[in-house]
This record gives C-alpha cells, sequence and structure tokens, in this order.
C-alpha cells in the first residue's frame, strides 16, 4: 500500500465510506457508483473486489464494463452475487416472488448465462466459480427490532457476533464467489 499501490474504496453512502475511513486510514475513499468511477484511471489496478453490488446495477454491462477498465492486464477481480433456484423461497417479496433483498434488480437464476455474461466480449476468463448455499442468522429479526426500539442501545461487537452465530440455510439461494482475469481486448 502507498501511492503506488492505493487502495480505493467506492461506494454511494458517503457515512459508510467514512466508516471506512476511520477504521482503514490508508484507503482512498469515492462516492461513486459502480459502474463509473472516473477519479480512477484507467487499467490502474491490479484486484478489484466487489461483494454484493452486481444484483443492484441498473446496467450489469456497464458495471463488468468498468471493472475491466480498471483493471491491469491480468488483473483479478473477485466478484459476488446472489444466485437463486427458481423455487426459491425467502420472507421478503417483490411483485410476488421472493427476493433476498428488495433492492436487487435482478437475482441470477441460470448459470450457464451467468457466465456467458462474465465472458461476454471476452473481457474476462473465469478462474474460479463457486456456488455456496446462504444462511439467514436467526435472531436478526429480534436484533433489528430492538435495534429500532433502542437506537442507543449499543452491543458489543463479540457478543452481536455471537447472537447472530445461530444460523439457518435460505432455501434455494446461494452466493456466487467468482474469481476473473482480465483479458486485453481482441
Amino acid at each position: 500500500m502507498g501511492p503506488e499501490r492505493p487502495v480505493y474504496a467506492v461506494d454511494l453512502q458517503p457515512a459508510r465510506l467514512a466508516r471506512v475511513s476511520a477504521r482503514f486510514p490508508w484507503t482512498e475513499t469515492i462516492v461513486a457508483s459502480a459502474d463509473a468511477v472516473p477519479a480512477i484511471a484507467d487499467a490502474t489496478l491490479d484486484v478489484v473486489c466487489s461483494l454484493m453490488v452486481l444484483e443492484h446495477m441498473p446496467d450489469e454491462q456497464a458495471y463488468l464494463e468498468e471493472v475491466h477498465r480498471l483493471l491491469r492486464p491480468a488483473g483479478i477481480a473477485y466478484l459476488t452475487t446472489v444466485f437463486k433456484r427458481r423455487w426459491a423461497w425467502y420472507f421478503r417479496k417483490r411483485e410476488g416472488e421472493s427476493v433476498l433483498d428488495t433492492s436487487h434488480r435482478r437475482e441470477y437464476t441460470d448459470l450457464e448465462a451467468f457466465t456467458a455474461l462474465l465472458t461476454e466480449g471476452e473481457r474476462f476468463r473465469i478462474v474460479a466459480l463457486e456456488r455456496r448455499q446462504l444462511w439467514f442468522p436467526l435472531l436478526d429479526p429480534l436484533l433489528f427490532r430492538i435495534a429500532r426500539g433502542y437506537p442507543r442501545l449499543m452491543l458489543r461487537a463479540a457478543l452481536l457476533r455471537g447472537l447472530r452465530a445461530a444460523k439457518v440455510p435460505i432455501p434455494g439461494y446461494y452466493c456466487l464467489e467468482c474469481v476473473l482475469e482480465r483479458r486485453p481486448r481482441p
């Protein structure tokens, strides 16, 4: 880390970036959408790490093009996103359909179509692609209700981790973990 190897955090929420700056002062924070980060020059990053962002993007192609633009040749992108089976069930609904998060613009259901999206235009080579079960912390509804009723009540991180440790699998929902290598344009 340093001027020759800067670390960036990109988010739409300045408050979230302020927390990043407080904890990791060497990180340069940028308020921007993940599909347009003009503050970072072309082909300057060795690694892009983007967790659960793709499903929120209005234009997934623009987002993937931006990741490609930011990476140096042979740079690596680690991306995660939501994958669900057609029969998946969750307690949140949007237009009568189960969704993990109502802010998702999409939840991927076809692995072949998803890999085609990633490799379209030969922008990336898939190094690894794994599907992992998503789990729900059983006490979260209670903890969130308590937090809303008592906003000043601060639980210690260790206690909160302990309370959130009991989990159950979310039926039909998975996390897709992708490691992609940037290819040069033909």
